[in-house]
């Protein structure tokens, strides 16, 4: 019994002897593990943030494209409208040299005194007599109904239902 009391302590001095030797080999590889892990962390925020510098630039650049093309079509519109109003001018006074010519100086007093006078037109009011109102058919079953008149009077006057009338009634309470 003695002999089998000391081959199980040998047992348990080896088999603790085993597990302190598989612990220090796994707290040395535990820190490069660690420092693999981080390192890749690392790798992968930096190609996250150089994609997302990428799109960035990439959409600053579209939108400057696109803030130039409109210029470009401002500055092309803005052009043809001036061309066109430099024609129209020019036809103006061209027509306007020419009438002079024709008319003369007194034509011309004439016509600028006459546009003072358009200056002072004031339109024709119409008058209150011929002033029509067109009201609409909820507007009359309204106004028919407070003046005291039945659902039936009602429809009779206006030519509608009596079913239409009551529900018209019905939706303006």
């Amino acid at each position: 019994m003695f002999y089998l009391l000391i081959i199980s302590f040998m047992l348990h001095f080896v088999s603790i002897y085993f597990m302190i030797i598989l612990y220090q080999r796994q707290s040395k590889e535990q820190p490069i593990n660690n420092e693999k892990v981080i390192k890749e962390m690392e790798d992968i925020l930096i190609s996250y943030t150089t994609e997302m510098k990428e799109d960035n630039e990439r959409l600053y650049q579209e939108l400057i494209n696109k803030e130039k093309t409109k210029n470009t079509n401002n500055v092309k519109h803005i052009k043809e409208v001036t061309l066109k109003e430099n024609v129209i001018n020019n036809k103006k006074v061209e027509t306007s040299t020419e009438d002079i010519n024709k008319t003369g100086a007194n034509d011309l007093l004439n016509q600028v005194l006459g546009d003072e006078n358009y200056n002072d037109y004031s339109p024709p009011f119409p008058e209150e007599d011929q002033v029509e109102v067109d009201t609409s058919s909820t507007s009359k079953i309204l106004s028919l109904h407070q003046q005291g008149l039945s659902i039936n009077e009602i429809a009779k006057k206006l030519d509608m239902g009596v079913g239409e009338v009551e529900l018209l009634l019905k939706f303006h309470k």
